[in-house]
């Protein structure tokens, strides 16, 4: 989808959910159920553009960084990248009569034009039977859900990805990387307590010393597992197979890396964000969050961290936390389209991290503070391994990835983040 139509529908949203609260403010009255679904439907359209918005510019950035790793920074026609005419090559490659501009996109991206296109090029008097003849695919080796449709007769040279929104901690987080995995010391130090003092003429000093910890960071090995693909597919797909695959692969780690990342118990695992947090609040229902709650939490933490403090919550509290207002009516998410500013709740910026837990008893539903206090360790980079002899007797080629981090939150003594737990209900 067009980027600038994500834009135009979140700023819609926005407006449908401004609309919606702002009806029932002038008349002085609280959102009847229908409005209230309605306002969140909004408020959830809003945040999935925002998110796809954000991925797009993501996966835009990552392009420009492989075309220019790759060395593809020559310019065609003086005027447009090669990147930007990525499209045109795969139409060209796909097309049984491509256009000259497609055929010199397929030759300055570095595409071969495959036997049909050439010879039919060539030799347009012959057969069209005998050129498809020769772009005969293996398809019916393939069950189509397992790869067939990348290779149909008619094919877009696109693959629609379902999505689902992950993510939130590396957002937030400091990540360091390290070339070995061997455990790594973070001294830690509180002397919040001490303070200097005042001396007589000639007064002996006081001895007080520092209080020094440390946290260690490990390196915990994640797996994506195994995708097994015929190599009949690997030869037939009108795409790059292996970069899609890669690609995959890498999300499959970064989610199950983001899951750990807010919930892992530091036993056998990375310490979550939500386990390194200490309590900042403990609301009176299990089921709702109020003004003075919120505020609560926000004062909780400690105004050293306060002035680079975020708040996490996943999309279901988020909306639940957009309908909240202070005691003179104002609601307490700004949507920040009004000044170009990202959305924020209490004047703070907050991310959505759909790991965290919802709203339910004894649930920990939002963080707030220092969220840069929570350290990922990363040891080098994901690693994609290909395998192309194991399964031989298969005539089949394995792809998996591995990684390997930790991630701990760096609290000194003073709590940079502070979590608001529900009541137990009982």
């Amino acid at each position: 989808m067009d980027i600038e139509q994500l834009r135009r529908e979140r700023a819609e949203a926005v407006a449908r959910a401004k609309e919606i609260m702002e009806r029932a403010d002038a008349e002085s009255r609280s959102m009847n159920d229908e409005e209230t679904a309605n306002f969140d439907k909004a408020v959830k359209a809003a945040e999935d553009a925002r998110s796809q918005i954000e991925r797009i510019e993501r996966l835009g950035a990552l392009e420009v960084e492989q075309n220019e790793s790759r060395g593809r920074r020559t310019v065609i026609d003086g005027t447009r990248s090669i990147g930007a005419d990525i499209n045109d090559a795969l139409r060209g490659f796909l097309l049984r009569e491509p256009t000259d501009a497609q055929l010199a996109a397929m030759e300055a991206v570095g595409i071969r034009g495959n036997t049909f296109t050439f010879a039919f090029r060539s030799d347009p008097l012959r057969s069209l039977g005998e050129y498809e003849r020769w772009q005969t695919r293996a398809q019916s080796t393939v069950t189509d859900n397992k790869g067939g449709y990348l290779v149909p007769e008619s094919f877009s040279g696109q693959v629609e990805r379902a999505m689902l929104a992950f993510g939130g901690v590396r957002q937030a987080a400091s990540v360091f990387r390290t070339t070995g995995g061997n455990p790594l010391p973070w001294p830690t130090v509180n002397d919040t307590s001490t303070s200097g003092r005042i001396l007589a003429e000639s007064g002996a000093v006081t001895t007080t010393d520092a209080t020094f910890g440390s946290v260690s960071f490990g390196a915990y090995k994640f797996s994506s597992d195994v995708v097994l693909v015929p190599n009949e597919l690997v030869a037939d797909a009108g795409i790059a197979l292996d970069e899609l695959i890669s690609s995959l692969l890498a999300e499959r780690i970064a989610r199950k890396q983001n899951a750990v990342f807010t919930l892992g118990t530091g036993e056998n695992e990375p310490q979550g964000i939500v386990t390194g947090s200490t309590l900042g609040v403990t609301a009176a229902s299990a089921s709702a969050i109020t003004f003075d709650e919120l505020l609560s939490l926000y004062f909780s933490v400690d105004a050293a961290y306060r002035a680079n403090a975020t708040f996490m919550l996943n999309d279901t509290t988020l909306a639940a936390v957009a309908k909240i207002k202070d005691d003179e009516g104002n609601s307490v998410w700004l949507n920040g389209l009004a000044n170009g500013m990202p959305a924020t709740i209490l004047g703070k910026p907050y991310i959505v991290n759909n790991d965290l837990d919802e709203i339910a008893a004894s649930a920990k539903v939002l963080l707030f503070g220092d969220l840069s206090k929570y350290k990922i360790r990363d040891v080098r980079d994901v690693q994609i391994q290909v395998l192309r002899e194991r399964y031989a007797d298969n005539d089949q080629t394995a792809f998996i990835g591995f990684a390997r981090a930790d991630g701990k939150v760096l609290d000194a003594g003073t709590h940079p983040i502070k979590h608001l737990i529900m009541d137990d209900g009982v």
